[in-house]
């Protein structure tokens, strides 16, 4: 048996994710691989920080033209969370919106 429980049903993020658009708070879902980096899903607060009209605009986020900071820290979230299998969090950082400087605690 697996150690964890097994859903009986294939993951939704359309549907599981939709609770979070009643958080006060940006919550998302990314993917950090090189190959591949960007945001799979996020709610209403992570749209407006971010000046997004919607999720369309939010998931053709280009993530490659970060600066090389962003991408070091893309990079160690890889390979910590999405390779080591990890718990990373929760960070403080700095993110850069449309309404200025904002600080997010990460939790991966």
């Amino acid at each position: 048996l697996p150690p964890f429980p097994v859903p009986d049903r294939c993951f939704s993020a359309e549907k599981d994710l939709e609770i979070f658009n009643c958080c006060p708070f940006p919550v998302s879902v990314c993917d950090y691989h090189p190959d591949r980096q960007g945001f799979l899903w996020a709610n209403n607060e992570m749209l407006r920080l971010f000046g997004k009209q919607d999720m369309k605009e939010i998931l053709a986020w280009d993530f490659s033209k970060a600066s090389d900071g962003v991408k070091r820290m893309h990079d160690d979230y890889y390979q910590t969370v999405q390779v080591k299998l990890k718990h990373h969090g929760p960070t403080r950082r700095t993110v850069h919106s449309p309404h200025g400087p904002v600080r997010l605690d990460f939790h991966l």
